[in-house]
This record gives C-alpha cells, sequence and structure tokens, in this order.
C-alpha cells in the first residue's frame, strides 16, 4: 500500500468543498499551485513568479488556506503501490495486516518504509509498454512490408539507428525522448551500444546533481584530457574518462578510499542518501582515506562527489538492460517507423501526449488517416496510400511548401526530420489510420460490434446493426468515420460533415422513438435518410474540424492547431524549430508552437526554472526560463496552450540548439490582437493572470479554451 497524504493542489480540493465554494474556482486555485507543499502555499503566494499578481492573498481565501496548511501531510486514504510486490517465506497474513484495494487486488497495509523495517522483500515489478508498442509493431510489418520480422532480427551496430539517435529526433524511443535525454544524445552523440549505456546512465539523479554529465561528454566527445580525483582511482574511473557514472563506480571510489571490501561499499553506498548518517560516514571515510595516502582535501574532495551522487543512479547492467529496447526502439523508428509509431498510439508507453506522435510521424513524411468505420481497428494501423492522396493529407500539394519541408535537387520533397520514412516506393506512401480506441466515449463492446459486423453499406446499416450510442455514432460523424459511408442521397455519402452530424443525430433518434413504439405496442414509422431533407448548412471549417478531433478523440489529424496561425508567425519573425539548428547562438529569436511538456526540477543553484517543449509541426524546441525571468512569463507559461516565446540560442555541441527565454505570450491572444490592429500594445504586455487571458480567442473565432480541454 502506498499512504497517500494531502499535498497542496489535494488539500485545496477537499477543503473548498467542505467550504462550499464554487468548484471551478477552487480548481483554478488548485491548478495554481504547481510547486507547493500544503504548509506553504500561503508563502508560495509571495514566492512562486506565476502566483504574484493573481490576488489569491487579497482575504477572500484566507481561511481557505488557513486549513489547508493545517492538514499538510495529513494521510488521505491508502492507495496501491504500482509495482511493489512482497515476497515472504511465511504467509503474508501472518506477518501484515492485509486488505483489498479498490480494484480488489490483496494489499498489505503498511508502506514500503514499513514492510522493509519488518525485513520482507520488496521487488519493483515494472510493466515496460514500449515492449508491447514494439510487439505491436512486429505484427504490423509482414502486413506492410510483405516479409516476417521478428527482434531477433534487429542487428546490432546498425549506422543508420545510430544517425537517428544522433539527430536528437528521439520522441517514441525508449529512455531518450525526454527533452533533457534529446539534448544529452545530441551533445554526447552515440555511437554504439557502449555509448547508449552511459548516456542512459548519466541521465540519472545522481550523476546530474554530481556535475558528471558535462565532463564527461568534454572528455569523451570534445577531447577533453582525462582527470582524477587520486590516481588510486584510475583503474575504477578509466572506462568513464575519470568521471563517476555507475554504482559499480560509486562502490569502487569508496573501497579506494577506505580500503573496505565491495560488499561493505556497497552497503555504504545505499545510504549515501541519508542525512542522519552523512557526517559520521563521512568522517569515517575522510580518516581512512588520510591513513590510506589521500591528503585531507584529496579525501574531502572524494567523498564529496560520491556524496553528491547519493544512490540516485544506475548500475551498469541495468543501465545495459535498459539499452536493449532502447536500441531496438530506435532501429524500428529508423527502419519500421509507421509501425513502430502505429504501435506507440495503441499502447501509449511515452511521455507525450499522442497528438505529439501524430506530429512527429507528419515531420518523418508519414501522413494520418482519419477514423472510418469500415477501415479502422480498434488499435491504430498502417496502410500504403497514392502518393497524391499522402501529400494532400501532408499538405504538400500545394506550390508553397510547409514550414521545414524543402525540395532536393533531384526534385524530391524532403520531409521536416530530413528522415523519409514515407516513401513506400512506385508512387505510394505509408499512412498511419486511426483507431476507434480513442474515440471519447467509445466502449469495448461497441468496438467489438463494429468489428464484427462490418462492412456497413450505409449510415442505416451502422444504425441497425452496430450497437453504437447515440453520443458515440454524433462523434464518428464528426470526426469523418461516416464520410466513405453510401446511402445518403448521393454516393459515398455527403462531404459537409454539418449535414451528416444532423442526419446522425436524426436517424439514432428515430430509432430510439421506434425502440419506444415497439415496446409501448404503438405503430412504428421508418425515416427515409436522404441528404436532401436536412437543411443545407455551411461546410465546417478547418478551424471546425479540428476543434472536433480534438474534442472527441484528442488529435488534430486533419491539420496541426499552429497552421492556422501561420500568417501571425511569419509577421511575427517567429523561427521553426527545424531552422533552430542552422541560427547562430546568442542570436534574439522568437519561436512558438503548442506547449508539449512544463518541467521544473530541482537545481543545484536552489533557484527555479522552467523547460518548456514547444511543438510547432516543423519539430520541438526546447525553451529554458531562469528564475529572473519567471516574474513575467510564468504564469503564461503554466497556463497557456499555445505560446510564443522569445530568447537568444544557447548552444551545447552540434545538435544542442535551445533558447534561453526572457519573453513570453500567449499566442491566441496576440491572434486576436493582430486581427484587431494593436498587436504592438499585446507585445508590450507582461505575462500577468488577467482575466481577459484566461479565455482567449483563438484563430478563426475559436476559444482557447476550446482547444485546451481536447487537448
Amino acid at each position: 500500500a502506498m499512504v497517500e497524504t494531502f499535498q497542496a493542489r489535494m488539500a485545496i480540493r477537499e477543503v473548498g468543498k467542505v467550504l462550499g465554494l464554487p468548484p471551478d474556482e477552487i480548481g483554478h486555485v488548485a491548478k495554481s499551485f504547481t510547486h507547493a507543499r500544503a504548509r506553504d502555499v500561503r508563502r508560495a503566494l509571495d514566492a512562486l513568479p506565476e502566483l504574484r499578481g493573481t490576488r489569491m492573498n487579497a482575504g477572500q481565501l484566507d481561511r481557505l488556506f488557513e486549513i489547508v496548511e493545517r492538514i499538510d501531510g495529513f494521510p488521505r486514504h491508502l492507495a496501491l503501490h504500482p509495482c511493489g510486490i512482497l515476497m515472504a517465506s511465511l504467509q503474508l497474513q501472518d506477518v501484515t495486516p492485509l486488505e483489498r484495494s479498490a480494484r480488489g487486488y490483496p494489499m498489505a497495509q503498511f508502506d514500503k518504509d514499513d514492510v522493509a523495517a519488518l525485513g520482507l522483500l520488496k521487488l519493483d515489478v515494472l510493466g515496460v509498454r514500449m515492449l508491447s508498442a514494439m510487439r505491436h509493431a512486429m505484427t504490423l510489418i509482414p502486413q506492410t512490408r510483405g516479409h516476417p520480422f521478428d527482434v531477433e532480427d534487429i542487428p546490432s551496430g546498425d549506422r543508420a539507428t545510430y544517425e537517428l539517435i544522433c539527430s536528437a529526433r528521439t520522441v517514441g524511443m525508449f529512455q531518450i525522448e525526454s527533452p533533457g535525454q534529446q539534448e544529452l544524445v545530441g551533445r554526447l552523440r552515440p555511437e554504439d551500444f557502449g555509448d547508449l549505456i552511459t548516456e542512459i546512465s548519466l541521465f540519472r539523479p545522481g550523476p546530474v546533481k554530481a556535475d558528471m554529465v558535462t565532463p564527461y561528454v568534454n572528455r569523451h566527445r570534445n577531447g577533453e584530457k582525462a582527470q582524477y580525483m587520486h590516481p588510486a582511482l584510475v583503474p575504477v574511473l578509466k572506462e568513464t574518462h575519470g568521471v563517476v557514472v555507475y554504482h559499480e563506480q560509486v562502490m569502487g571510489v569508496i573501497s579506494a578510499l577506505t580500503g573496505c571490501d565491495m560488499s561493505y561499499a556497497d552497503l555504504l553506498r545505499r545510504q549515501l542518501n541519508d542525512d542522519r548518517k552523512l557526517p559520521a560516514m563521512r568522517a569515517w571515510a575522510v580518516a581512512r582515506g588520510v591513513d590510506r595516502g589521500f591528503s585531507r582535501e584529496e579525501a574531502e574532495h572524494v567523498w564529496k562527489q560520491v556524496a553528491s551522487f547519493a544512490s540516485f543512479g544506475f548500475c551498469k547492467a541495468h543501465a545495459a538492460a535498459f539499452a536493449v529496447p532502447t536500441y531496438r526502439s530506435a532501429y524500428l523508428k529508423a527502419h519500421y517507423l509507421p509501425e513502430l509509431m502505429a504501435g506507440i498510439l495503441t499502447h501509449d508507453p511515452g511521455m507525450y501526449p499522442r497528438r505529439l506522435i501524430l506530429d512527429d510521424c507528419r515531420t518523418f513524411g508519414v501522413a494520418i488517416l482519419p477514423v472510418d468505420i469500415n477501415r479502422s481497428e480498434s488499435h491504430y494501423t498502417v496502410e500504403v496510400i497514392d502518393r497524391g492522396r499522402a501529400d494532400r493529407l501532408l499538405g504538400v500539394d500545394q506550390p508553397e511548401l510547409p514550414p521545414g519541408w524543402r525540395r532536393a535537387e533531384d526534385g524530391e520533397l524532403r520531409p521536416p526530420s530530413g528522415f523519409d520514412a514515407g516513401d513506400a516506393g512506385d508512387g505510394w506512401r505509408y499512412a498511419i489510420r486511426c483507431g476507434l480506441q480513442d474515440v471519447k466515449g467509445i466502449n469495448r463492446a461497441e468496438i467489438d460490434s463494429v468489428l464484427d459486423r462490418r462492412p456497413f453499406p450505409s449510415l442505416e446499416d451502422v444504425r441497425v446493426r452496430a450497437n453504437l450510442s447515440r453520443p458515440v455514432a454524433e462523434r464518428l460523424a464528426d470526426l469523418g468515420a461516416f464520410d466513405h459511408v453510401a446511402g445518403l442521397g448521393r454516393p459515398g455519402g455527403p462531404a459537409n460533415r454539418r449535414q451528416l452530424r444532423l442526419v446522425v443525430e436524426e436517424s439514432w433518434a428515430a430509432g430510439e422513438r421506434g425502440r419506444r413504439r415497439a415496446r409501448e405496442g404503438t405503430e412504428q414509422t421508418s425515416l427515409d435518410l436522404h441528404a436532401d431533407h436536412v437543411a443545407a448548412l455551411p461546410s465546417p471549417t478547418g478551424a471546425d474540424q479540428v476543434r472536433a478531433e480534438i474534442a472527441h478523440a484528442g488529435l488534430d489529424v486533419t491539420r496541426h492547431v499552429v497552421s492556422f496561425y501561420e500568417p501571425l508567425l511569419d509577421a511575427l519573425g517567429v523561427i521553426r524549430a527545424s531552422e533552430l539548428e542552422d541560427q547562430p547562438a546568442q542570436k534574439v529569436v522568437r519561436v512558438a508552437g503548442v506547449k508539449v511538456a512544463v518541467q521544473s526540477p530541482s537545481q543545484r543553484s536552489g533557484q527555479r526554472v522552467l523547460f518548456l517543449s514547444l511543438d510547432d509541426r516543423t519539430g520541438m524546441t526546447q525553451v529554458t526560463f531562469f528564475e529572473r525571468h519567471l516574474t513575467d512569463c510564468a504564469w503564461t507559461i503554466l497556463h497557456s496552450w499555445l505560446v510564443v516565446t522569445e530568447g537568444r540560442i544557447t548552444r551545447r555541441g552540434q545538435r544542442g540548439a535551445t533558447v534561453a527565454g526572457t519573453r513570453a505570450w500567449d499566442l491566441s491572444r496576440l491572434w486576436r490582437a493582430w486581427q484587431q490592429g494593436w498587436l504592438p500594445d499585446a507585445l508590450e504586455e507582461k505575462g500577468t493572470p488577467a482575466p481577459h487571458q484566461r479565455q482567449p480567442v483563438a484563430a478563426d473565432g475559436l476559444r482557447a479554451s476550446q482547444w485546451g480541454r481536447g487537448a
């Protein structure tokens, strides 16, 4: 079990309910406290840049905050540990009280610390969904490529795989897809399996906190001479150029410093994160080091490096085990990208939303097909379509190519990634067909009914045989799943989804009325389904279609959201992600996109830093905001979905181009300002939580909240 305790957000929501405060208001307040303990909520109003100027400290919420602070850390309920499995030589009910979890699993009422004190063995058994995604890809490959494929067919040392890894286009690759990992692989540029093992091990709290990353990269890749804290450490640290990377090396350094054996060194390593024991351990280790010929300064320096590493790292064997699926997922992306991405979209193993995975597919030249009642499976699949249709879906059939696309000297189009994974040869391209599983509200029984009873020649046939609820049928109509179903007055059905939606509404309503009359024994009338009987409506705009896709499936399938803002981005001089690598260091640029992730990890300096990832349909841009700029930027960064930022380019390695942000704006607010002629005034505004920034108007008259809710 895990004891869930009251933290700031949960405490605010629960206390707000008790005090009878409006749910929307409480939700807004709770979401504002992204990094605060419950006991520190009032202190955070002054300390956190994004909360300054919110007027939450004006007095109306004093009683709420007072109670929240008093219940900080109080237990709320017992939850099931996600992966902790207990083992004992006795029956568990004889050594720990048990109870059933909410889903019926037996669990110990003691938490992880209690069971450790009892001497029980706890194993963390992790289910890695990336393995399911890769297996999914390997089941699709025979269907799309015409040959069998197994994991054992993946060769070692594939150059195309390492070339893709070094490009930092690692979305969808196990362990190395996070923004920080993308920067590190761009700097380290792994060339073999050993480099992958080290890269995975370096990106851990221990090596980062001990400042091991930059020295290793400089020595391994940039030719800097290896340095050792003491000659006795050369045998231990030679393979990593004098840098402590693995648990085994921590043990080896402790052994070399103190003369203890490796088993005792491992016991000490495990206690490095116990602040109560560190002073005594330090005094003992330094004294032993001095006795063994280290100077006191050398012994102190060695211990400082070991202590800062703590236990937050990997043993080399663990990292090697992780590097295996890392390499295999990278190989699949390099050679079978459509199939791998279909697996990732189906099993959702990564850190990014599905809509970003779709966009990553487009940047590699793979088209996206919408849900289709007669063609979509429950999961995501891969189809081969003619190049002309794919070009229309990718938006490259126009004289002016979309941002990031370019035409090579041989006349062939090159996608933003630089790697064309969509080319199927002889005028064909690969495309990913969206699955039924992500349609909002659809259940397993409805999916099985569709799959078992299709094909459906007409919409009436869908209504009678598919057993779809009316809300699900309406969403499928909005998503285009019925676009190619005949029987609506013209072959292939109407192209106008607004009319189609009305036909679906009336058809399912008529079916409900008919079933009700049948139960009541009254006469049943049939509905003559023809599009001619539906009032003429204007065709939905591109924004209408994308809004429906995001609302009903969380995906912008037809067009990337940012594409609606391209004229404004050009007017603002925005640099696209695909162009960032070609820009010089220290150049002031503007970048924009959909907010993909915001992270605020603890820093050695203790200052607040926000790492923002933006997706602009040509790739991802990483923007770093340091504390001195957060007063004017933090609110916009945390509460806007579409963001424009300004800052200076910083370069770390050949592919390590990021932006050090100094300004941030809500893109949808800038759109309204541009349309209404007051863009210069909007660009002068500071990112403060004014009411107009909470509900700005987005492109084509859509509200930004409508984009955000769907995403």
